[in-house]
C-alpha cells in the first residue's frame, strides 16, 4: 500500500445461517440459535469480586510478590487487541493477601472493570489478585475463558446502559450479578474464538498501516506549521539567528520578544484540595481539563462543572471565549504543550491544574487575573 493512499477497508466477513433460532430472553442479546444455551454469567462462571489490602499496614506493601490488577494496568487493554495480561504495575504481599478480602485468582480468570473505566476485559496470563474495580470471573466447564472474553467485548451497549454516576462512573454488583451470557456447546465456542482472531487480525493489520500513515501526516503537518511560524513564507528572504536554541535563524526583519512583552498573561488551575472530583456538579462553571485540550481545536464532549458557589472560593482561574488553552500534562498519544483557543461558546469556565490560560489582552499590572504568575 502506497503511504500517501488510504487502504480499502476489508470486507466484513459473511456469516452462515442455523437452521433455527429462538428469543434468548435476554434484551441485549436478542435470538440465539435454538441449540444454544443462554443463562445468567455466574452460572456458568464463577463470580470473584477484587479488593485493596489496607494501605495503613506497612507489611502488605512490604516484599511484594503477587501480581495485582488494578485502574493503572487497564491501559494494556483499552484497544481491545489484548486478551492475557501477566504484568502489572504493584503487587501485594502474602500477609496482605492473607489479612484482607483480595484474592489469589488463577490463571484464566476473566477479570472486567466495573468503576471509573468502566467495561475493559482481559484474562489473566498469570495468578494474580485484582483491585475492587474489577469483577473477576472463573470459567466452568461450560464455557472458555477466551468465548467469555469476547461476549463481554460485546456487551459495550450493555454495560453503557448498567452504568451510573456521571463523575464516577460504576456498575453496580447486584447489576453484574444479573449478568447474562450466550452458551454454545465448547466446540462452536472453540471455533467462534478461532473465526474472531482471525478476522480481527485482519483488522488490526490494516488499523496499524493506517497510524502509520496518520503518524507521518502529523509529523508532515507539525513540520508545514514549524517552518511557517519560524521562517516565514519568503524563501529568500535574509535570515539571522534568533539567539534561541530551539529557534534558530529567523527572517532578519522579524525580532523575538518574551512573551509577556506582547500582551500575554498566563493562569493555571488551582492545586491540591481546592478542586477535586468530588466538588463536580452536572452544571455550574465549566472546568476545562486536560482532555478538552486538543491540538489546535476545543474537545468539549467530556464536561464537567463546579458550582458557582464553590467557583467564587477558589480565586481567578478563569477562561473566556478566545484564550489560548496549553496542556501541562501528556503521555504517548497526547503530548505535553498541545494548545487549543477556548470556543466562544464555553460560558463561564476556568481552568484545573496542570492546563494553562494564555490571555489576549495585555496585562496592565504584574498581577492581574493571574495571582502572580506570569509567562516569560
Amino acid at each position: 500500500m502506497s503511504e500517501d493512499r488510504v487502504a480499502t477497508p476489508p470486507s466484513p466477513p459473511r456469516f452462515g445461517r442455523y437452521p433455527e433460532y429462538r428469543d434468548s430472553g435476554v434484551e441485549w442479546l436478542g435470538e440465539i440459535p435454538a441449540h444454544w444455551n443462554a443463562k445468567r454469567t455466574k452460572f456458568a462462571a464463577t463470580l470473584r469480586s477484587g479488593h485493596t489490602p489496607s494501605r495503613q499496614k506497612a507489611e502488605y506493601w512490604q516484599d511484594c510478590t503477587i501480581p495485582w490488577f488494578g485502574l493503572a494496568d487497564v491501559w494494556q487493554v483499552r484497544d481491545g487487541r489484548v486478551e492475557y495480561v501477566r504484568e502489572t504495575a504493584e503487587k501485594i504481599s502474602e500477609i496482605g493477601l492473607a489479612n484482607s478480602s483480595a484474592r489469589l485468582l488463577p490463571e484464566g480468570t476473566v477479570i472486567l472493570s466495573r468503576t471509573a473505566s468502566v467495561g475493559f476485559s482481559a484474562i489473566l496470563g498469570v495468578d494474580m489478585a485484582t483491585t475492587q474495580d474489577f469483577v473477576n470471573w472463573i470459567c466452568g466447564p461450560s464455557i472458555r475463558p477466551e468465548y467469555l472474553l469476547y461476549v463481554f467485548r460485546a456487551m459495550e451497549s450493555e454495560f453503557r446502559r448498567l452504568t451510573m454516576g456521571s463523575t464516577h462512573q460504576t456498575i453496580y454488583m447486584h447489576d453484574v450479578d444479573g449478568f447474562s451470557t450466550p452458551v454454545p456447546p465448547i466446540s462452536e465456542q472453540d471455533q467462534i474464538v478461532a473465526f474472531i482472531r482471525k478476522e480481527t487480525a485482519r483488522i488490526d493489520a490494516l488499523v496499524t498501516k493506517q497510524e502509520r500513515l496518520i503518524d507521518l501526516l502529523q509529523e508532515k503537518r507539525t513540520v508545514l506549521i514549524t517552518r511557517a511560524v519560524t521562517r516565514g513564507l519568503d524563501p529568500d528572504v535574509p535570515m539571522r539567528d534568533s539567539g534561541l536554541d530551539w529557534l534558530g535563524q529567523i527572517p532578519a526583519h522579524w525580532e523575538v520578544v518574551q512573551l509577556r512583552r506582547v500582551a500575554f498573561d498566563r493562569c493555571d488551575g488551582p492545586f491540591g484540595s481546592g478542586l477535586k472530583s468530588s466538588h463536580y456538579a452536572e452544571e455550574g462553571v465549566r472546568v476545562v481539563r486536560l482532555q478538552n485540550i486538543g491540538y489546535g481545536e476545543f474537545e468539549g464532549a467530556d464536561a464537567a462543572f463546579i458550582p458557582h458557589e464553590h467557583r467564587s472560593k477558589l480565586g481567578d482561574h478563569s477562561v473566556i471565549p478566545g484564550d489560548l488553552l496549553i496542556a501541562g500534562l501528556g503521555d504517548t498519544n497526547h503530548p505535553t504543550g498541545r494548545a487549543c483557543v477556548a470556543p466562544s461558546d464555553i460560558g463561564p469556565a476556568m481552568v484545573k491544574a496542570d492546563c494553562f490560560g494564555n490571555y489576549k489582552e495585555r496585562c496592565t499590572a504584574p498581577f492581574t487575573r493571574c495571582q502572580g504568575r506570569r509567562l516569560a
